[in-house]
């Protein structure tokens, strides 16, 4: 067949279709990370004709048009784009009747050399150019993408860097329409930012690491908002890896603290903040602080995957790592804690020598890791490590994170009370006569030895807080105690997570601290007020207890979850247990269902969380210890 005449129909389509790509081509200036997306591929080929234009020598027909519109642009295309003129003439025998589809790119040379025997040229430039034409689809539903080194990620510009950690860095990318998958129905409409954290090649160990624990707080049976979950992560054929995220569209808490420290204008940012010295900024702060360590006690002691407890450590709390995300309800933002790439995550042992409980009665359980790299304003004094000292060089775990918190507990403060100037301030006044801006001192006693005999709070610190603390402020001096109550020196005498949010409930009277019911861990202790509460506040006072008329009970268990303002109880005798509905709005309990047992039990535990019931304890007939586990009705909701 002879080969089609300069200045036909065939050259004029096929020079407008590269011109056309060309034209719609992303990032075309960067030769690895170039594409055009397959919504814009079918646009450009089925403008004027050009298919029948470009395929000129095969009669095609309605059926075949829509096939290769479905299952062959990206082929078509690449072949056009190369130039492969005889493949193109023999399109519909090499593809329409053959195995080779869309489906299968980006193709092997092996399976290239079929369409285009011989012509090794061509074969190497279809190689290269196919990934030009296919990037990869990301899905949230997939845990993790393993793409070839060659693929091109979807981000239609190039990447803007919001910051560099200590194993990669954090860019704000932007995927293209059509190919973020929100779920298996639903993909972006439009441009759809998200944060992508990068690493290196030879940080591949961090980026396990951080992944892994990123999966076990996602795939927690219960959820906490003020944590920043990821989307999904990326194996870009161990050339680079990458974890992606939300995007915090105002920045961190740092920023926040330094006034934009440089990166925006704070009013821009946020332009419902009071005015400096109005106490109403009080409030908004106060219910961040108040979730972010309702966040802090979820990951202490709420994470339930694969029905075990298990208990995380940051270990790396600071401003820096606290990113606040857009809140129409918080002039503030929405603070959320990020980055878990030294965190440490582990079951909780039980003491085989006690009883099976899930309420305590066995040897409270406990991280202890060895301190990382580096000595940062807001690790605790047991994070000193001085070789060769006989101080110390002592385990760090969860207390450390209720240092961490104190730390920013105090700068929160400082900034309520005088701005970007009063942190700056309090950090100066930490750093007087010292080369760091630690929240503690090393303490060195009466003897002549010059080695430190202990640790305390730093002078600069305490002489702060005692000063602010006479400020006309109410809630300026609580806050002042609840600082004391957490900067506490000996890790084992800190508070742990749970006193830790009733210590931040307290500094404002309960009602005043504003409820988001999806911003507290599930089971996070509120404190009761039994205070007659003010008019206009919006909150109800405390109802009467519930009768529920169940008698002989020897356990009952409250679930930490609600779906539509319902919650189940199990109440276990010692031979049945009792499923029961509490109704939050109506105030009322209602029995749904009732469970046989296998026996007589003594010593009977019950747990429910949602619809899964689970009871033990001993039974007499069998003469040891047994466990049932059950899913309840799903008219409990």
């Amino acid at each position: 067949m002879s080969s089609p005449q300069p200045g036909s129909e065939f050259w004029r389509a096929t020079g407008a279709i590269k011109d056309d790509l060309e034209n719609h081509t992303k990032r075309r200036y960067e030769v690895t990370n170039r594409f055009v997306t397959y919504q814009d591929l079918v646009k450009i080929l089925q403008m004027e004709g050009r298919i029948h234009k470009v395929l000129y020598t095969d009669c095609l027909t309605t059926e075949d048009l829509h096939n290769i519109q479905h299952n062959f642009i990206v082929i078509l295309t690449t072949l056009v784009s190369i130039g492969a003129t005889h493949c193109l003439a023999n399109f519909r025998s090499l593809f329409l009747t053959g195995s080779i589809t869309d489906k299968d790119l980006p193709l092997e040379r092996e399976q290239i050399e079929t369409f285009l025997p011989g012509h090794s040229e061509l074969v190497d430039q279809f190689e290269y150019h196919q990934y030009d034409f296919c990037p990869t689809v990301i899905s949230c539903t997939r845990p993790l993408h393993c793409v070839p080194s060659k693929s091109r990620l979807p981000f239609e510009k190039k990447p803007e860097n919001l910051g560099i950690g200590g194993f990669g860095e954090v860019d704000l990318v932007t995927i293209t329409p059509g190919y973020w998958e929100f779920d298996r129905d639903c993909t972006n409409s439009s441009a759809y930012k998200v944060a992508c954290k990068k690493f290196s090649s030879d940080s591949k160990e961090a980026f396990l690491k951080e992944y892994k624990n990123l999966t076990i707080l996602k795939e927690s049976l219960t959820t906490q908002s003020h944590i920043l979950q990821h989307y999904t992560a990326v194996d870009h054929d161990q050339h680079s890896y990458y974890i992606l995220f939300p995007y915090a569209e105002h920045g961190d808490l740092y920023q926040f603290l330094h006034g934009g420290a440089g990166s925006y204008e704070l009013h821009n940012q946020f332009p419902r903040l009071p005015v400096e010295g109005d106490p109403a900024i009080f409030k908004p702060l106060l219910h961040q602080c108040w979730a972010l360590a309702c966040a802090i006690e979820w990951l202490h002691d709420y994470i339930q995957v694969d029905g075990e407890h298990i208990m995380c450590a940051h270990l790396d709390l600071k401003p820096d790592n606290i990113l606040i995300r857009n809140d129409a309800s918080s002039v503030v933002g929405k603070w959320m804690i990020s980055d878990f790439g030294i965190s440490v995550l582990e079951p909780q042992k039980l003491d085989s020598s006690r009883p099976l409980s899930v309420r305590g009665c066995y040897r409270e359980p406990t991280i202890e890791v060895n301190p990382h790299g580096g000595r940062g304003t807001y690790r605790p004094p047991e994070a000193i490590n001085r070789i060769g000292s006989r101080a110390m060089t002592n385990k760090i775990g969860r207390r450390s994170d209720i240092w961490a918190y104190g730390c920013i507990f105090t700068e929160v403060l400082a900034w309520a009370i005088g701005r970007r100037e009063g942190v700056e301030y309090l950090a100066q006044e930490r750093q007087i006569g010292i080369t760091n801006d630690f929240f503690w001192d090393e303490h060195f006693g009466q003897s002549l030895s010059p080695q430190a005999t202990g640790f305390k709070v730093r002078d600069s610190v305490v002489r702060w807080l005692d000063h602010i603390q006479t400020s006309p402020e109410k809630v300026v001096g609580e806050w002042v105690k609840t600082i004391k109550d957490i900067l506490i020196i000996d890790k084992e005498s800190r508070p742990k997570a749970q006193k830790l949010v009733t210590y931040v409930t307290s500094v404002y009277k309960p009602g005043d601290v504003p409820r988001d019911p999806d911003s507290p861990p599930i089971g996070s202790p509120v404190v009761p007020n039994h205070r007659e509460l003010p008019r206009g506040s919006g909150l109800q006072a405390p109802s009467k207890p519930l009768p529920h008329g169940k008698k002989n009970c020897i356990d009952t268990y409250l679930s930490r979850t609600s779906c539509q303002g319902k919650v189940p109880i199990a109440v276990v005798s010692n031979d049945k247990v009792e499923v029961l509905s509490l109704d939050l709005s109506r105030r009322e309990i209602r029995e749904v269902q009732f469970l046989a047992l296998f026996g007589k039990l003594g010593n009977a535990e019950v747990v429910i969380e949602g619809q899964y019931l689970a009871v033990w304890g001993f039974c007499k007939e069998e003469g040891e210890r047994m466990v049932s586990f059950s899913v309840v009705l799903t008219e409990l909701y």
